[in-house]
């Protein structure tokens, strides 16, 4: 399993309803988080592994020394908790919003200045099949609305102009790493 990377036009494709909670759909699942993993990511959608279904997979664990003590944590300690989401919708966002400079790991080594509610609840199925109500607010809130985000077809660049480009890479009009 590969992650898409842009330009590729399969990142820009809708993505379809999860008609059924099958093992297929469970295998796949797994393979996304250990995919999201290897690759320190913090949310993952099906689309950036060339699925164009209604699927993301969350999560973060901060790495820790042999001694048991964290080494790296996300902003203001957040929690980002491993979830497998089918499915999922927005069903409210707060007026209240702040702006983060996001990454991605189909856009790597870009990082885009974007605009989002603070707080979101999220609808979605669960690998039982069992629907589940999400609230979210702060950086778990952001990861959820990127990841749905994609499900959309929406890019971060689609949010703005990137701040971070790789090193010794040609840029496009949208700012975009050329190789």
């Amino acid at each position: 399993m590969k992650i898409l990377t842009y330009p590729n036009k399969k990142l820009k494709q809708k993505s379809h309803k999860v008609r059924k909670v099958d093992e297929e759909i469970r295998q796949l699942a797994y393979d996304m988080l250990k995919i999201m993993k290897v690759n320190k990511g913090v949310g993952l959608s099906a689309i950036q592994v060339d699925k164009p279904i209604k699927l993301v997979v969350t999560g973060y664990e901060p790495p820790e020394d042999a001694n048991g003590k964290t080494l790296k944590k996300l902003k203001d300690n957040e929690v980002i908790p491993t979830l497998i989401l089918i499915n999922p919708k927005i069903t409210k966002k707060s007026r209240e919003t702040d702006i983060m400079e996001e990454g991605c790991l189909s856009l790597p080594n870009i990082e885009v200045p974007v605009k989002r509610s603070i707080k979101a609840n999220i609808l979605a199925t669960d690998l039982e099949g069992h629907r589940i109500k999400i609230r979210a607010k702060g950086l778990f809130a952001r990861v959820l609305l990127h990841e749905i985000d994609h499900l959309d077809g929406i890019l971060i660049t689609d949010h703005g102009r990137p701040v971070a480009l790789a090193k010794n890479g040609r840029v496009d009009k949208k700012g975009i790493k050329k190789t």
